[in-house]
């Protein structure tokens, strides 16, 4: 219980670092355009043009990737729910020796949250590379007078 608050709170302190690249984000990109017209002129708005589209689709990448938090977080929770009511009633199980059938029952209970965290697994790690990637990509081409 307290590894899961531990975590949300973690959550909560690394969300007020990155906050403020809400307002740099925009500032930065005014900057810098400013800067490529006056070095590029007007073939500076394709890189700028493609790094705005790829605004929804990071969006929509944010949204998948809640989803299968809350997905992740919900399974969490009741696995927690199960072994809490297991090592609540241990002496029972020991007295009547059910270790192994709560033992299939918590693997059972285990077994969905691990197709949720390979999925975000999969996805995680795409996410944050479309992030670094996608300025490369913008820059990649520049298209001179």
């Amino acid at each position: 219980m307290v590894n899961l608050l531990s975590n949300d709170v973690n959550r909560f302190d690394t969300s007020v670092i990155f906050i403020h690249y809400l307002w740099i984000g925009p500032v930065q990109t005014a900057i810098v355009l400013a800067i490529l017209w006056q070095e590029l002129g007007p073939s500076c708005l394709a890189g700028i043009m493609l790094l705005i589209l790829f605004v929804p689709l990071q969006s929509w990448m944010g949204k998948v990737f809640s989803k299968l938090r809350l997905a992740t977080a919900h399974r969490t929770d009741e696995r927690v729910r199960i072994m809490n009511e297991i090592i609540n009633a241990m002496r029972v199980i020991k007295m009547y020796t059910w270790e192994k059938p709560f033992t299939a029952l918590a693997e059972q209970a285990r077994k969905p949250k691990k197709c949720v965290v390979i999925t975000r697994g999969k996805v995680h790690p795409f996410l944050k590379n479309f992030g670094k990637k996608s300025k490369d990509i913008s820059g990649a081409y520049p298209l001179e007078e």
